[in-house]
């Protein structure tokens, strides 16, 4: 059987539209021809009947006027009466009116006068008809009608006559002289012969309706027979129609879509892989789609042949790739044992060469020794390189996640340049924006090691490629809110600089400018590489720009995570008027333009817009003695120690010599050694300065301007009313009602207020709160402490119920609450709360507090003690201030009995012991407290999740958030603080976040645990071991400086050991003591650094 061919299909599909169209015009002709023929047909039955209604209405009419005519004997009837038969018979124009009936009766009424128009058409009665197709019968009886009128008309014309006197009645003749006889004429038309043959007229008319009404119906009925046969007919050619577009839809269908399906299916199948797939006869259809078929699968062979083949291919370079990534890591793992290995005899080199060169020495032996050194330590830095690379290749490094301070890291890695740069006669420069380290807590959450190298190498580069002008280092916040900041940090100099083209490379490992650059500078190429890689871990990207001979800019930005989360307010605050500094002058005296720029800068950041600025030392000498003789001397005074003209000793001097006053907020600034500075010149001007080293920093400037200032840059109180107080211990004596259901944080809270003879007591909830108030007057208490999470009422209803008893309107509520949130906040404010204290919080947040509500404490006990108040015990709020300032620089340092707190993996015990007040055994007594509390938790949150006791979920998560914040579990926290979420939710998931909540918890409580069991161990420092004068922050500052020389290979680290081993045995086990000592003998510093990691303390 021949197949279609989607050639022809259209022909024939246009062939059968044709004949579709032309038999359905036909039959819509024929319809309307048949619709046509039968409002014609109604057209003139109703012509014909309405022209015979009329002839009957006009014979009335003529009987109608003869009467009048005879009663009356008026001649217009009679004249009205002629010119109807005149219009009759043909012989006068039709009237030009749409009724003739209504036309006749207004003219015999004499509402209109009747008028005959001069030109119209003049048919009879019969021609009319005649034109209106009356057939032969119909004309008959129209003629009978007129004999009949005719006869009627004779006896018509006598009463007519006889009225006149034309008609002699005895004689019954026509006369010309008789007298007019009306009741002759009205015999004549009220006689019984007229009414008979006026009868047989109305019989003749009648007859003739019925004729003119049975034709016309007939015909009407004709036509709409023939328009009902012609619609059928219609209606058949329609059905005829719906077949054939059936018929059509099915040929579409079976030799076209379904064979198109057919290909599209199989083609999806192809493009998913499934390359076995055929059509095969499946498209029985048109030629040329079994054609494409055919092909379709044609190429679904090849294709399956081609991938086959490729498989095979593929396999051998999966065998060949991971050859390859087996010999990148053997490599990789190669270059870092290799270089560890060779950094250890490196460390022994360059250990004996630091302790020949410290013995005695020949000139020459000196010099061999002081170049072979330098070599070494060369050497070793590219060894350091290529280990951070191979780490990085390896993928062994990883970034670690610590709180650190952005102003330090800038701080340390200016000062590992610092010396360098002194003796190239390089400025230094230093500008932080938008970060006022000096005024808030910027603590940052990242990996200040890796952020202190991309910096260090950076600044490396810049100080080595500048011979001449600066090396700035910039920090600009970019973007910020309470959880997270992003800074952006610029690195730029004034040296050789680079053109595009080897900027294009710079980025890439073992690359440099070009290969003159390796020769002149050295270097590996590394550490641009390295440093991109630590930024891209970081989350950030690293860019440069540069122009020859004018210098090079580079730029990264990251994202840091803030460790206390900063309320929106006081970032978006940027106002610096509310600050000390703002009514003081300040004069810098510097030389070098863009240093002298940057302090400008930093002053006005303090809020100082009084500054005056000056190159030399004369000018400076004269800007200060003007500034005296005009009784407007300087608040501060910047003084670079090197200047053109005279140093600042000579300054110094001569304004001493001169007798002029040397302003008190004098500072040398300087970029050699501060001790070498301070030991040049033992004058009296010099002892009255102090120093600073270049480049200034934010925080070490603004602390040493404003701790010799006697306003707190922070008000505690803005009221100015007088209480009666002792000045010595504005704190002493205060009432405080803590509502605390958490037995570890009512023993925070008393133990710190308690500190400070602050009178505590406690409510385990809102129920014992509010019979504890009604126990004493609405005064006893000065503030109530107020948890929000208890049994029986919470703090929300607590104060509701409190705020509903007007005496204790006046009571301060102060919230402690674990979250976060403005919303819980803020619903607290409404509810008559007047503050919060975030848990976890440290003593001096606490202690803020209430002093900021002392004032109404102190009322309250003046109402108590009115009789004792007097002139002499009135105290100030500037009092208040200073002694609450008193209390916040409080660290709480241990006594002798004290012991010194190792760290903990998990536990931030630096911060956990700030929140107790630095008291150690009672923060030891809380971690065993906590251990007790919490060590069957994991049995508690499992039954409850299978009982679905959401209130015990809910309930153990926020106690263990708020504890786990409180002693500084910092992983600890957030993982309860994410189960509490949800479990208030009630998410069906839950059981899915609570392995993670118990990763973090067991953990934590095997360490106390274990902590709990060795309680001589190593872990602890005898109290009689621990000097009176031992400083553990200074201790572990110097720990995590020695951390860093070890990283660096700097044999510093030898002498650094010597100095402070007393020390740090007092915070290392002493396993670890002696393992690190060990390897300090050999010059193995990568293992030292290993050991002295806490999570090896315990191997």
């Amino acid at each position: 059987m021949n197949q279609l061919k989607l050639s022809r299909l259209p022909i024939v599909f246009a062939i059968m539209l044709l004949l579709m169209l032309n038999i359905n015009g036909g039959f819509a002709w024929f319809v309307w021809q048949s619709h046509t023929f039968l409002d014609a047909a109604l057209e003139h039955r109703q012509q014909a009947l309405l022209l015979v209604r009329q002839l009957r209405q006009e014979s009335e009419l003529l009987a109608r006027l003869v009467g009048l005519y005879a009663n009356l004997g008026e001649t217009r009837f009679l004249l009205y009466y002629y010119d109807i038969l005149g219009i009759r018979e043909g012989e006068k124009p039709t009237l030009a009116v749409r009724n003739p009936t209504i036309y006749w009766e207004k003219v015999i009424a004499g509402d209109l006068e009747h008028q005959l128009p001069t030109h119209g058409d003049q048919q009879s009665l019969r021609e009319r008809m005649r034109h209106l197709g009356f057939n032969k019968t119909e004309l008959a009886a129209l003629d009978h009608i007129l004999t009949v009128s005719e006869s009627l008309k004779e006896i018509e014309q006598i009463a007519f006559a006889a009225t006149q006197g034309l008609y002699d009645p005895k004689q019954k003749k026509f006369v010309s002289d008789a007298n007019p006889d009306y009741t002759f004429a009205q015999h004549q038309i009220g006689s019984r012969e007229y009414n008979q043959r006026r009868l047989r007229l109305s019989e003749a008319i009648e007859q003739l309706l019925r004729l003119v009404d049975q034709r016309t119906n007939n015909e009407l009925n004709r036509a709409r027979q023939q328009l009902l046969n012609w619609t059928l007919v219609s209606s058949l050619g329609v059905l005829v129609m719906i077949l054939l577009i059936g018929a059509q839809s099915y040929m579409i269908n079976h030799y076209i879509l379904r064979p198109i399906r057919t290909l599209r299916i199989v083609a999806d199948q192809l493009a998913t892989g499934h390359y076995k797939t055929r059509i095969g006869n499946s498209t029985n259809g048109a030629e040329e789609l079994a054609i494409l078929g055919n092909v379709l699968d044609k190429m679904a062979t090849a294709i399956e042949n081609d991938i086959a083949q490729r498989e095979i291919v593929q396999r051998e370079l999966e065998v060949a790739r991971l050859n390859a990534e087996a010999a990148t890591q053997a490599k990789s793992r190669f270059l870092a044992n290799m270089s560890h290995e060779i950094r250890t005899p490196m460390n022994a080199v360059i250990g004996m060469l630091h302790l020949a060169l410290n013995t005695e020495l020949t000139v020459q032996q000196h010099d061999y020794l002081t170049k072979a050194q330098a070599a070494a330590k060369s050497l070793l830095g590219i060894l350091n390189d290529i280990l951070d690379f191979s780490k990085v290749e390896a993928g062994r490094l990883k970034l670690d996640n610590a709180p650190f301070q952005l102003e330090q890291v800038m701080s340390e890695s200016l000062l590992l340049v610092q010396q360098t740069a002194q003796e190239k006669n390089i400025e230094l420069l230093c500008e932080i924006n938008g970060l006022r380290s000096w005024q808030e807590k910027n603590t940052v959450m990242g990996d200040a090691l890796r952020l202190r190298q991309v910096l260090t190498n950076l600044l490396s580069n810049a100080v080595k490629f500048t011979h001449i002008g600066h090396v700035r280092l910039m920090l600009n916040v970019i973007a910020e809110d309470a959880q997270m900041i992003t800074v952006c940090f610029r690195i730029e100099d004034t040296g050789i600089g680079m053109s595009p083209e080897q900027t294009t490379h710079l980025f890439e490992e073992f690359t440099q400018a070009d290969i003159s650059t390796t020769r002149k500078y050295g270097g590996t190429g590394l550490g641009l590489a390295i440093s991109r890689r630590f930024v891209i871990m970081m989350g950030g990207d690293i860019s440069a720009t540069s122009q020859v001979g004018q210098g090079s800019s580079f730029t990264f930005s990251i994202q840091l995570q803030r460790l206390y989360p900063t309320p929106l307010s006081t970032i978006n605050d940027c106002d610096n008027t509310n600050t000390p500094l703002l009514s003081w002058r300040a004069l810098i005296v510097d030389n070098y333009p863009e240093s002298q720029k940057g302090s400008l800068r930093l002053l006005q950041q303090f809020g100082i817009t009084q500054l005056e600025t000056c190159a030399t030392g004369q000018a400076a000498i004269e800007l200060i003695r003007t500034a005296q003789v005009h009784r407007q001397p300087y608040d501060v005074v910047l003084l670079d120690w090197v200047m053109p003209d005279m140093d600042a000793d000579v300054v110094l001097t001569t304004l001493y010599a001169s007798q002029i006053k040397i302003p008190d907020h004098t500072i040398i600034v300087t970029a050699y050694d501060l001790e070498n500075v301070r030991g040049y010149n033992k004058t009296a001007p010099l002892a009255q300065v102090s120093f600073l080293s270049k480049p200034l920093m934010p925080t070490a400037l603004y602390h040493y301007l404003t701790q010799s200032h006697e306003k707190s840059f922070y008000p505690v109180a803005s009221n100015n009313q007088l209480f009666n107080s002792d000045t010595g211990a504005a704190l002493h004596g205060m009432r405080v009602l803590l509502v605390e259901d958490n037995l570890l944080n009512q023993q925070i809270a008393t133990e710190l207020m308690s500190a400070h003879q602050i009178q505590v007591d406690i409510a385990n909830h809102g129920g014992e709160a509010m019979t504890q108030l009604a126990a004493h007057s609405p005064e006893y208490y000065g503030l109530v402490l107020m948890d929000l999470q208890m049994p029986v009422l919470d703090g929300y209803q607590t104060t509701v119920q409190i705020r509903l008893d007007e005496r204790y309107s006046h009571l301060p509520i102060i919230a402690m609450t674990a979250h976060a949130l403005t919303e819980e906040r803020e619903h607290g404010l409404t509810l008559g709360m007047q503050d919060y204290l975030i848990k976890p919080f440290e003593p001096n947040e606490l202690y803020e507090v209430l002093s900021r509500y002392l004032l109404h404490d102190k009322a309250n006990q003046h109402h108590d003690n009115s009789d004792v108040g007097s002139a002499n015990n009135v105290v100030t709020t500037n009092e208040v201030s200073h002694t609450c300032s008193t209390l916040l620089n409080d660290n709480f340092t241990p006594n002798d009995n004290s012991i010194p707190l190792l760290m903990i993996e998990g536990i931030d015990t630096q911060a956990g012991l700030a929140r107790v007040g630095g008291n150690i055994r009672f923060y030891q007594h809380m971690l065993d407290s906590f251990y007790t509390q919490f060590k069957d938790a994991q049995i508690t949150l499992t039954t409850a999740l299978a009982q679905d006791d959401w209130n015990t979920l809910i309930t153990t998560a926020h106690t263990l958030k708020g504890l786990a914040g409180t002693l500084g579990m910092v992983h600890l926290a957030p993982a309860a603080t994410a189960f509490e979420q949800t479990a208030k939710t009630r998410a069906l998931d839950i059981a899915h976040h609570l392995p993670s909540l118990l990763a973090q918890l067991q953990p934590v409580l095997e360490q106390l645990q274990h902590l709990a069991a060795i309680e001589n161990s190593t872990l602890m420092i005898s109290a009689s071991d621990v000097s009176p004068i031992f400083d553990m922050t200074a201790t572990q500052s110097d720990l995590r400086y020695f951390c860093q020389l070890l990283a660096e290979g700097d044999v510093e680290a030898i002498d650094m050991w010597i100095r402070h081993a007393d020390a740090f045995a007092r915070i290392l086990p002493f396993a670890t003591m002696q393992r690190v000592k060990r390897a300090l003998d050999s010059f193995d510093f990568d293992t030292a650094l290993i050991l002295l990691k806490p999570a090896s303390w315990n191997k």
